[in-house]
């Protein structure tokens, strides 16, 4: 058989991320079976650049909830949330060439992420909130009352959450829900290890005060 042309090369991992994506939801800890499974993911993206599709397989399975979650925590819009998480993953199989071999595979995901993110922001700023329904944020309610009450909350710190400047969200962001480091973060934001944590800082701290104007 002859060599596949770069156009009909890229096609299969595009339609490998939609696939894995339609069937790996968010929150979903799923990991393919197999010996890919035991590996880091700086060892598996060597094997994306090996051309191993099992590996791509293990990384969307991996990573996808995660990068949805932030995505929506990003922008503050759910329906936005899972096209970014397609975007980044093809762009990571795209631009698989450009990964330095053993470097931080998350921060560099992490990095696509947010630029998209940004990118998306600057054309959305216009549009209508779409709250998000995330039982990671809060609890759910036992009856109508409850319900009622969680989603006022959930609408409250997504409102708040966009409020922060762009560089204070992202770090809340990944330090809380995408449990990173402040060395990964510090990747991320392109900055030291301690300006990451003071972002981290000032926007919790600002957050808090947002929720306390918003409660008064």
């Amino acid at each position: 058989m002859g060599q596949a042309s770069p156009a009909e090369a890229l096609t299969a991992p595009r339609l490998r991320a939609w696939s894995i994506a339609r069937r790996v939801g968010p929150g979903t800890r799923r990991v393919p079976a197999g010996a890919v499974a035991a590996l880091p993911d700086e060892a598996v993206m060597a094997r994306v650049q090996g051309g191993c599709g099992a590996s791509f397989d293990a990384l969307v399975a991996r990573h996808y909830g995660t990068v949805v979650n932030f995505a929506a925590r990003m922008t503050g819009r759910r329906d936005l949330a899972a096209d970014v998480a397609q975007h980044v993953f093809v762009t990571v199989y795209e631009q698989r060439r450009r990964y330095r071999p053993g470097s931080p595979f998350r921060p560099w995901l992490y990095c696509i992420a947010r630029r998209r993110c940004q990118a998306l922001l600057r054309r959305e700023r216009r549009s209508p909130l779409v709250e998000l329904e995330d039982a990671d944020l809060l609890p759910g309610g036992s009856g109508p009352a409850e319900e009622a009450e969680r989603r006022e909350a959930v609408g409250a710190l997504v409102r708040g959450m966009r409020q922060l400047p762009e560089r204070e969200r992202a770090a809340v962001v990944l330090f809380h829900y995408v449990q990173c480091s402040y060395e990964a973060i510090a990747q991320v934001l392109g900055c030291s290890p301690g300006a990451a944590r003071t972002a981290a800082c000032r926007g919790r701290a600002r957050l808090r005060r947002l929720l306390s104007e918003e409660d008064s």
